[in-house]
């Protein structure tokens, strides 16, 4: 994962702007690690939770970027309103016909509503 193209999405920037922060302290611990050999066990552990919480905001980002490729493959989604204007009891009666007839030719279609 690019973390700057995450930055640049505003679905997952805040979640690439955290990421981006347990990198940075993953890799303190790391030099921290490697400096003095005392404080193994406890780097260790810090290590571990820091590996779960990144792998849960990886799943969260990937959740998101799977969401919106499924919302691109559907493209062809409408909303169709029909309002009655001005007219009274004749203009409701004629949307309720015109919306009643755009129903079933989508049913007739196979379209999902």
């Amino acid at each position: 994962m690019n973390i700057e193209e995450l930055k640049k999405d505003h679905r997952t920037s805040y979640l690439a702007d955290m990421l981006e922060r347990l990198m940075r302290k993953e890799s303190e611990i790391r030099e921290m690690l490697a400096g003095d050999e005392t404080l193994h066990d406890l780097a260790a552990e810090e290590l571990k939770g820091i590996q779960e919480e990144r792998e849960s905001l990886e799943k969260q980002i990937e959740e998101i970027l799977k969401k919106d490729k499924a919302e691109e493959e559907m493209t062809n989604e409408i909303v169709l309103e029909v309002r009655a204007g001005a007219g009274g009891d004749e203009a409701s009666l004629f949307a309720w016909e015109l919306a009643h007839m755009y129903e079933k030719f989508a049913e007739a279609q196979g379209w999902q509503g």
